[in-house]
């Protein structure tokens, strides 16, 4: 990855970091471990050992010069044998943005949820949450900082009634910092906040309303404002196959959020802590950013459409030194949304001799037949009420 370094279009060589990560069967440094990762600043031009189904990311930071003069900016990376691909960052803008949310829960209880995104370098920030009056903080603070964003202190100020968040923000969507926490109010009515940021001496600001009972909507005054009525959270199943494995075999972790609602859910996050047994082989999603670190796999969806959903498949590979029986994995909505959901892998520690049925094979040809027998017998029982209620 040769990044540009013309001047005035380009990147300032001397500003130029990048960080290489590998998954657990690869490594940035052809010859290593796997695992390796790898740092270095100026151009990319290394060897790496990628296996199939293995992955490498590499992080790369750079600043433009002061007097770069185009709408747009592009970078390209490429292989040694041909490939390449290209990304052109179509907004070129250092100062912080935020979105907020107000979720009714309860009645009179609001949770306000804001996301901060970074669109320059890294920089240390504060945030700041003064509420309105009408509202008194009740709790559920929660700061997250996502990727290689840092949290410094994160706190609630009684004698100013502001809730403040104090770190350091990296560049980009996969490095934004999320905060959430919830008052309660005394009724009906219309409901502001705003939280505003400092990073680098730049400030930004953003605001989202609510309206509880039959009140008049309220306006906000700036075109981050984002009124919610009372919601459901997003409905989050996850399936396994196959449910039967052996070990060092391959398990498809299918997860689906879906929005149940009539209006648009924003900034929704799931989270999967995968099991040490499990080996993450990849990662995706039919809607929304998916990172892997370590064991946890996490999904960010910025906005999720009403009755839409979004499907995430994650692919993993079970320890062949496993000798247990059974694997759970769960998967689970963060704040501010509630919900989450589990699956079970059986594991199989050994074949069966040359025409044995399997041991397991029994247990289960019973089990499904005691399940279609009793959903036959719930069928019949409900037809027969039907029929004496006529």
């Amino acid at each position: 990855d040769n990044i540009p370094t013309a001047d005035p279009d380009g990147f300032d060589p001397t500003s130029i970091t990048w960080t290489c990560t590998a998954s657990a069967g690869a490594s940035c440094i052809s010859g290593q471990p796997a695992g390796t990762g790898d740092t270095g600043t100026g151009a990319i031009n290394t060897f790496i050992d990628v296996p199939r189904d293995e992955q490498i990311v590499y992080m790369l930071t750079a600043t433009l010069r002061p007097n770069y003069s185009q709408p747009t900016v592009t970078n390209t990376a490429a292989l040694e044998t041909g490939e390449s691909a290209s990304d052109t960052n179509g907004i070129i803008s250092d100062p912080p943005t935020g979105t907020k949310v107000g979720v009714v829960i309860g009645g009179t209880r609001i949770r306000w949820t804001m996301t901060w995104l970074n669109t320059g370098g890294a920089q240390a920030a504060t945030i700041s949450d003064t509420l309105r009056p009408g509202q008194t903080f009740i709790g559920n603070l929660g700061c997250t900082a996502v990727g290689t964003s840092t949290t410094t202190s994160c706190l609630y100020d009684a004698p100013t009634n502001t809730v403040t968040w104090q770190g350091t923000i990296g560049t980009g969507n996969a490095n934004r910092v999320e905060i959430a926490f919830d008052v309660s109010v005394s009724g009906d009515g219309n409901y502001n906040n705003v939280a505003s940021i400092n990073m680098g001496g730049q400030a930004a600001s953003t605001t989202a309303a609510v309206t509880i009972g039959d009140a008049n909507p309220p306006s906000t005054d700036n075109n981050l404002s984002n009124a919610q009525p009372i919601i459901d959270d997003p409905i989050i199943v996850k399936l396994v196959d196959p449910v039967f494995i052996q070990p060092g075999e391959l398990a498809t972790w299918t997860i689906t959020i879906t929005n149940p609602n009539a209006v648009a859910l924003t900034n929704i996050q799931m989270s999967d802590d995968v099991p040490v047994p499990l080996q993450v082989v990849s990662a995706s999603a039919t809607n929304g950013t998916v990172t892997v670190s370590g064991q946890v796999v996490r999904v960010f969806i910025n906005t999720l459409a009403p009755n839409e959903t979004s499907t995430i498949t994650l692919i993993t590979r079970l320890d062949p030194a496993f000798q247990q029986t059974i694997v759970s994995n769960s998967a689970f909505l963060d704040a501010p949304y509630i919900g989450d959901s589990s699956a079970d892998i059986f594991v199989i520690n050994g074949l069966p001799e040359t025409g044995e049925a399997p041991w397991w094979r029994t247990s289960v040809l019973l089990g499904l037949g005691l399940l279609l027998g009793l959903a036959g017998f719930v069928a019949t029982r409900r037809s027969w009420q039907y029929i004496r209620k006529q």
